[in-house]
């Protein structure tokens, strides 16, 4: 939910709209567009006979499978590239595109970076190609790696900007410490000067681009670009240093998280059908990918896992930087059996405390089950200190996933996490995510979200909240089929009164009528309140 408007700052399409299209392609680009960036970086070489070709590595290797170099080819033969299906089969067909291929594509009002790859020699060639366009000089911006080649480009076209990319971040040795260590501030701006640079174009790397490095920069009057930049909360610091320009694979997406508020909490909770099932076309492997694209589009503060198993459990550990997390396995309460997992982002939370029950007549033994639950059912939980309002009562995040064939199971697991809730959430702020196997309006339900023990529930219905009045397409289950929306609602998010719904949803993403998971993630924002 947008709540003001983005920061000024130009959005620049890395690569085209790189994160949902294969990099450097005419798609990629136009995609760009769609999504609303300011401008579109792309790579440039020069072919063997001397064309510019659109392309980011010295091979074709990697996007076209082919382990040639790009100077061996030329023009001709590499625009006859596919360079698309790599990316998925919906953009097979896609060809390696010329310069001008690209350039065409850009409307008024926006810009394009283009990076040589190469060296100087190419200055001449991307001279003519851009005096035969239709852009004007404030359309187009060069940028590249090597000095050499913005001291050229800025010798044969005054008119342009040039900016000169630097990688900051201290390069590591075989001993994984820096071998190379940072350039100081004072270097980069001589040698900006010397070329006749127009500003300086540096990866986004805090520990090193700090507010003193900025400031140094600004002062020297060279404005600050940065590079490349997924995440939003490395946006903002970036914006706090003063760059004028973030480069980003997701333009669409980071501008409209830019403006949100980054006081809310986001929260997700995902049933991830546990691998081992023989699902066939629509087995783990086959998915996960497309899953975690959905996660990482939510870009969630706290997510909830249902039926993680120990190997889905390490693919989202590999994915999900900038997160820390908790998990049991249900059968043995270590490794064995599906996962309750939690994920917290640790620039945002610190772990107070946390640890594991089950939903049985014996919580605290591992593995137990009880009344008529065909399998052991269990709940995660952690206590986190929010960083951003360190006063605050503590977040008591806890997720469960209910029998999906004891009755009587799913209305005593209820009652445990009611109990449980109190005992161990009591002055905290607590956020519930879970698969309850049960509707709206079932007893489950009426216990988690209703008066239990004469005692009136702490808890809301985050999805209920942002939409009262129930309808038809309020389905969470889906058996990978993208086009069964009704049935029963029996994912849920709560949240206690110190929070307020700002908005809850599914998430109905498909791709060729399949879904990444036999049930639709959901996700809510919650403000805090004061």
């Amino acid at each position: 939910m947008s709540l003001a408007a983005p920061p000024a700052v130009e959005i620049v399409g890395h690569r085209g709209a790189s994160w949902d299209a294969p990099e450097n392609t005419v798609a990629s680009v136009k995609l760009a567009w769609e999504q609303k960036a300011d401008a579109a970086e792309f790579d440039v070489y020069l072919s063997k006979d001397g064309k510019i070709v659109v392309l980011h590595d010295k091979t074709l290797k990697r996007t076209a499978g082919i382990d040639k170099a790009v100077t061996e080819l030329t023009a001709d033969e590499l625009t006859k590239m596919e360079v698309g299906r790599w990316k998925g089969e919906r953009f097979a067909g896609e060809r390696l595109p010329m310069l001008e291929d690209v350039l065409a594509t850009v409307p008024a009002g926006k810009r394009v970076f283009i990076e040589v790859k190469c060296g100087p020699e190419i200055v001449p060639e991307l001279d003519r190609v851009l005096k035969a366009g239709k852009l004007t000089p404030e359309q187009t911006a060069i940028i590249a790696f090597s000095s050499d080649v913005i001291a050229a480009a800025k010798k044969v076209r005054p008119d342009l900007k040039a900016y000169w990319v630097v990688g900051i971040a201290p390069k590591k040795g075989k001993n994984g410490q820096p071998d190379t260590p940072a350039p100081k501030a004072s270097e980069l701006i001589a040698t900006a000067k010397r070329i006749a640079a127009d500003g300086l174009d540096l990866s986004a790397t805090p520990e090193i681009l700090t507010a003193e490095y900025a400031k140094a920069i600004h002062d020297a009057g060279l404005p600050l670009l940065v590079w490349t930049v997924n995440d939003v909360s490395l946006a903002r610091k970036m914006l706090e240093r003063g760059a004028v320009a973030i480069t980003t694979d997701r333009p669409a997406w980071l501008r409209a998280r830019l403006a949100d508020d980054p006081n809310d909490l986001r929260v997700m909770s995902y049933n991830i059908r546990y691998s081992a099932a023989k699902d066939g076309i629509n087995a783990w492997d086959n998915r996960k990918e497309f899953l975690f694209e959905r996660i990482a589009d939510f870009d969630p503060d706290l997510l909830g896992t249902q039926e993680t198993l120990a190997n889905q459990r390490d693919f989202l550990a590999k994915k999900l930087t900038g997160y820390a997390g908790l998990w049991a396995g249900r059968d043995d309460g270590k490794e064995k059996g599906e996962m309750m997992a939690l994920w917290w982002r640790t620039e945002r939370f610190e772990k107070l405390a946390g640890g594991h029950f089950w939903l049985s007549e014996t919580p605290d033994k591992p593995g137990s089950k009880s009344w008529d639950s065909s399998l052991p059912r269990m709940a995660t939980w952690v206590k986190l200190k929010d960083k951003k309002a360190p006063d605050a009562a503590p977040v008591f995040f806890v997720n469960t996933h209910f029998d999906h064939m004891g009755k009587v199971a799913r209305v005593e697991s209820a009652k445990v996490i009611r109990r449980k809730i109190a005992e161990l959430g009591a002055g905290c702020r607590v956020v519930l995510t879970g698969d309850f196997n049960s509707g709206d309006g079932s007893e489950p339900y009426k216990i988690v979200f209703g008066e239990f023990d004469g005692k009136p529930t702490p808890l809301t219905d985050t999805f209920r909240i942002a939409h009262p009045t129930p309808t038809k397409e309020e389905g969470t289950s889906n058996g990978f089929d993208a086009t069964r929306t009704t049935g029963a609602r029996i994912d849920w998010i709560g949240c206690t009164k110190e929070w307020e719904t700002r908005s809850a949803g599914i998430d109905r993403a498909a791709r060729n009528g399949r879904t990444p998971s036999d049930h639709y993630a959901i996700f809510a924002v919650l403000k805090p309140k004061k």
